[in-house]
């Protein structure tokens, strides 16, 4: 596991040259920087299941509740993120000229990283840490009912939230389309 942690901490030196300039082109831009954030979250939620499910945390209850706070925790995380990757979109397509807002990263990011530690307080204040802990399945992760309330609901409202922007990000597309065809009808 150690050369596992120690190789992109090695790289980092031998690599950031190459990929700095265009590192630094991306952070320029709020896309990019939301991407960025989306890319964390989710390199966040591979490391804790790729180091946290292993048999030390499973015999272990204190570790196998931290593992199964911190995947609840960054699962969550990737999804807010897309859901504001979702929001930017149709801030950029639908409300193309209404779309500045001051400290909008900061925003984002409050929204990206907050609400899911707010969830994850909830959950951990109604019931201490007994709703976390190794389960049936073979994982340390959220028991019953708390995986319902804290990790589908939150997940089915951030998919229904993203496919409303889907819609409308795809009508709005397909009425730039057909009005480009209509003026180019026009003009034979």
């Amino acid at each position: 596991m150690c050369p596992l942690l120690l190789n992109p901490i090695l790289s980092y030196p031998l690599l950031s040259p190459l990929f700095g300039g265009y590192i630094r082109k991306l952070r320029r831009d709020n896309p990019s920087k939301i991407l960025i954030h989306l890319c964390l979250a989710l390199l966040l939620s591979n490391l804790v299941y790729l180091i946290g499910m292993h048999d030390y945390s499973f015999d272990n209850s204190t570790i196998c509740k931290v593992v199964a706070v911190l995947l609840h925790y960054s699962l969550l995380a990737s999804l807010t993120w897309m859901a504001v990757e979702a929001f930017y979109m149709y801030l950029a397509l639908i409300l193309v000229f209404k779309t500045y807002f001051t400290n909008f990263i900061l925003k984002c990011a409050l929204f990206g990283w907050g609400v899911p530690l707010l969830i994850i307080v909830v959950t951990l204040a109604v019931d201490s840490t007994d709703n976390y802990g190794f389960i049936n399945s073979g994982m340390c992760w959220l028991r019953n009912p708390a995986f319902y309330a804290a990790f589908v609901g939150p997940v089915c409202l951030i998919l229904l939230v993203n496919c409303i922007a889907f819609v409308l990000v795809i009508r709005q597309l397909s009425n730039m389309a057909s009005s480009k065809l209509n003026k180019t009808d026009r003009n034979r």
